[in-house]
């Protein structure tokens, strides 16, 4: 008799205490029973492996494993290794999720043999209150031919990106043949996800998005993955960018909206990362040093190009970046200010919504 579970719900976990409770008791409500919980701590050096153990007594589908820091890469190609379910769901556990996420996407899988499916999400950002829906229409694709389409349509539209591992659920023997042919999670510090979902989605032959959202991604000010310094972010961003230009280039070959949506998304990355004052304080940088970072960054030949290439809409999470052009630590630094100002002159296309007036550079 075959005792394995269903579904393996596998959580890394790295310096996040204050986020277990409420992740755990996410996890717990579900109304689908038949799973396993895999925790995987990256050599935490707060209390979290503490926590992680104690919650697993409390319940035998929990189960905690431990290793030395290695980086967010390498420990989910351990959580790969550690699942026994059928199905898997990657989950942050400084979010939450439905009650009825694994019971409907396993209805899903069942019913239509997929290698992975799709649902939208929540992004809710605690500093402003706002909450922005990413919902996905019901489609089923057959071929990949048809998800092409649906990915080009949909998936890479979102001013978010669609690499999240937490807005899938995936087979798990179509994730082994990745693995098996050398397709693993790279050891990046940021968005190795989006680069192991985009060589999967070269190979996904049916699957399926549903309405439905299930998923709430959340952003804090402070204290959470997302947040968390990344010495090398501006880096991973720019590899993220040429992975994406390259699977443009050998899968996709003839939608235009998509390249000037990998050029928006590069430009959000990267004006996010210059205009963080935590960023910058965090690698314990002066304004000199952070002067020459910045006008390094935006002089490198993908970031030029994509400024002079693209529209920006200053709408959203968009609109959110240039906004902290207006902060007042910019203002209190003018040489810093100067710089940005100047080179988004310079290099932008910005297209104000709602009848104000625009301006393009030509």
């Amino acid at each position: 008799m075959d005792n394995r579970p269903m579904v393996t719900v596998a959580i890394p976990v790295y310096n996040v205490e204050r986020f277990l409770p409420k992740g755990f008791d996410s996890i717990l409500a579900q109304t689908y029973t038949d799973f396993e919980i895999v925790v995987a701590d990256d050599g935490s050096t707060d209390n979290t492996l503490a926590l992680c153990e104690q919650i697993a007594t409390t319940d035998p589908r929990i189960r905690v494993v431990h290793f030395p820091h290695r980086g967010i890469g390498p420990v989910r190609n351990s959580l790969i290794e550690q699942a026994r379910g059928k199905y898997l769901f990657f989950f942050d556990i400084d979010d939450y999720i439905e009650p009825d996420l694994l019971a409907d996407n396993v209805a899903a899988m069942e019913e239509g043999g997929n290698d992975m499916i799709f649902f939208g999400f929540y992004a809710e950002h605690l500093a402003t209150g706002i909450r922005d829906t990413l919902r996905l229409p019901d489609r089923t694709m057959v071929t990949n031919e048809e998800f092409r389409q649906f990915y080009c349509d949909e998936l890479v539209m979102s001013p978010y990106g669609c690499g999240h591992m937490c807005t899938k659920f995936y087979r798990m023997s179509f994730l082994r043949k990745l693995f098996d042919a050398g397709v693993l999670f790279e050891d990046v510090e940021m968005h190795e996800d989006e680069l192991l979902n985009l060589q999967a989605f070269k190979h996904i032959s049916k699957s399926q998005s549903l309405s439905k959202i299930y998923y709430h991604y959340v952003f804090y000010p402070k204290g959470n993955t997302s947040t968390r310094y990344k010495k090398n972010d501006i880096e991973d961003s720019l590899h993220l960018y040429h992975s994406r230009m390259e699977l443009y280039r050998d899968w996709i070959k003839t939608r235009e909206d998509v390249v000037e949506n990998y050029r928006k998304l590069l430009l959000i990355a990267i004006g996010s990362s210059i205009m963080s004052h935590d960023y910058y304080s965090q690698a314990k940088m002066g304004w000199v040093e952070t002067y020459k970072q910045i006008k390094q960054v935006l002089g490198t030949p993908e970031v030029r190009t994509c400024a002079q290439c693209c529209r920006i809409e200053l709408s959203g999470p968009h609109k959110s970046v240039f906004n902290k052009m207006m902060d007042k630590t910019f203002y209190e630094n003018k040489p810093l200010q100067f710089l940005i100002v100047r080179w988004i002159r310079d290099n932008y296309r910005i297209v104000k919504r709602r009848g104000h007036n625009s301006t393009q550079r030509n």
